[in-house]
C-alpha cells in the first residue's frame, strides 16, 4: 500500500528530534513537579529523600535531552526512573503525581529514543 504522506518519508530524523524535545519538556516539568512535592513531603515528615533525587534525576535528563547531549545515556536513565515509578508508585504516592500508565509512556519513548538517536537538531550526532 502506498503512504499517504510519501513526502515525509524523506526526513525521518525530524519525528526523533520533536519524541526528544517533548520528553524532555515532559521529565523537566514532571521533575520540578517531583521535586516541588518531595519538598512539601520533608517538610511534614523530615525523611524521604529518594523523591528529592528522582526529582534531580528527571531534571538533569530533561535538560541534556533538550540540547541533545549524550541523548542515548539519558535516555536510557529516564527510562529505568520511569520504570522504577512505576513499581514503586504506591510507595510514594505523594510524590508519584502521573498515573502508572503515564510512566510505561515515558519509559516507551524513551526508549524509543533510545533506539533512533538524538534527531536533527542535537548536539550528537550520529555518524
Amino acid at each position: 500500500m502506498l503512504s499517504t504522506f510519501w513526502q515525509l518519508l524523506a526526513v525521518p530524523m525530524i519525528g526523533s528530534t520533536i519524541l526528544r524535545l517533548t520528553i524532555a519538556i515532559i521529565a523537566i516539568v514532571l521533575g520540578y513537579r517531583t521535586y516541588k512535592a518531595a519538598k512539601i513531603l520533608a517538610s511534614h515528615t523530615g525523611k524521604h529523600k529518594l523523591p528529592f533525587a528522582v526529582g534531580v534525576v528527571e531534571i538533569i535528563c530533561g535538560v541534556f535531552l533538550l540540547f541533545g547531549f549524550l541523548t542515548q545515556v539519558f535516555a536510557l536513565i529516564l527510562c529505568l526512573t520511569s520504570l522504577g515509578l512505576f513499581f514503586t508508585r504506591r510507595h510514594y504516592a505523594a510524590t508519584a503525581i502521573e498515573s502508572r500508565m503515564f510512566y510505561v509512556l515515558l519509559a516507551l519513548s524513551s526508549l524509543t529514543i533510545l533506539f533512533y538517536g538524538a534527531g536533527i537538531i542535537a548536539i550528537d550526532l550520529p555518524l
